[in-house]
C-alpha cells in the first residue's frame, strides 16, 4: 500500500474515532509513535494524516502533541463524513442540514426576486411546472428542485451565498441520489405549492416566496426524518455526535 493510501486510511479511521465520540474534544490523540505501531505503518503516513485532520479541523498539532477539536470549529467538509458514518445517516444531522439549507434558500430568494433577470426567472417558472407536475417521479423531482435553487443562489448575485450553498449542496443533496424518497412530498402538497411559488416569483415578491419556501422546507425536513427513522432497525440508535449545544 503506497505512503498515500496508508495516510488516507488512518485518517479516515482517526476522523471516524473523533466523529462517532471514542475522541472527546481537548483529548490528545496517541503519539505517531503509538499510532504507526496500530496501524503498521511507518511515522510518515502517520504525520500526513495528521496533517488531514487539521486541515479538517478536527486536531490541533502542538509540539507537545496533538489534541482534539470541538465539532463546532471544524470545517464544513465534516458534515459529508458525519452523514456517512451510519445508513441510513443520523436523523438530527440530516435535520440539522436541510435547516440550514433552507436557510440560505430563503435568502436566495428575497434577493433573487429582486436582483434576477427576466430569463433567469422564466426559468425558475419552467423548473416550478416540472416540480408542480402531478405525475413526476421522484428523480426528476429532485433535480427540478436542485437546479431551481442553483438558479435562486446565482440570481441573488452574492458570492458568499453561492459558496456556501454548493458546499452543501455537493456535500448532502447531491449524495441523496438513489435516495430521493428523503425529499419527496406528495402531489397533494406539491401541486399547490408549485403554484403558490410560481405566483410569487411572477409578482417578484420575495418576502411570500420565502415564507412559502419555509413551509416547503419544514415539510421536507419532518418528511425525510420521519423516515430515517422508520429505517432505523428497533433497539439501535444512531450515535450522537455532540454536535446540539446543550
Amino acid at each position: 500500500m503506497s505512503a498515500s493510501s496508508q495516510s488516507d486510511r488512518i485518517t479516515e479511521d482517526l476522523r471516524d474515532d473523533i466523529l462517532r465520540g471514542r475522541y472527546r474534544a481537548g483529548d490528545r490523540l496517541p503519539s505517531e509513535r503509538e499510532l504507526a505501531n496500530r496501524f503498521q505503518v511507518q511515522r510518515a503516513p502517520v504525520r500526513e494524516a495528521l496533517k488531514k485532520l487539521e486541515q479538517l479541523g478536527l486536531a490541533d498539532i502542538k509540539p507537545g502533541g496533538v489534541r482534539v477539536c470541538a465539532l463546532q470549529t471544524a470545517s464544513l467538509d465534516v458534515v459529508e463524513h458525519l452523514l456517512a458514518l451510519s445508513d441510513p445517516p443520523d436523523p438530527e444531522i440530516v435535520q440539522m442540514v436541510i435547516e440550514v439549507h433552507s436557510a440560505l434558500i430563503l435568502l436566495a430568494a428575497r434577493l433573487g426576486t429582486q436582483r434576477g433577470t427576466d430569463a433567469q426567472i422564466e426559468r425558475c417558472l419552467e423548473l416550478l411546472e416540472e416540480f408542480g407536475h402531478p405525475e413526476v417521479d421522484q428523480a426528476h423531482e429532485h433535480e427540478s428542485i436542485l437546479e431551481l435553487s442553483d438558479l435562486l443562489v446565482e440570481a441573488s448575485g452574492n458570492l458568499v451565498l453561492s459558496l456556501a450553498h454548493r458546499g452543501i449542496r455537493l456535500q448532502f443533496l447531491e449524495n441523496l441520489k438513489g435516495r430521493e424518497e428523503l425529499l419527496h412530498l406528495p402531489a397533494t402538497t406539491r401541486v399547490p405549492m408549485a403554484e403558490a411559488l410560481a405566483q410569487a416569483l411572477r409578482n417578484r415578491d420575495g418576502k411570500t416566496l420565502s415564507d412559502l419556501l419555509s413551509e416547503l422546507a419544514t415539510q421536507v425536513g419532518e418528511n425525510a426524518v420521519s423516515i430515517i427513522r422508520s429505517q432505523i432497525e428497533p433497539g439501535t440508535q444512531t450515535q450522537s455526535t455532540g454536535t446540539r449545544s446543550s
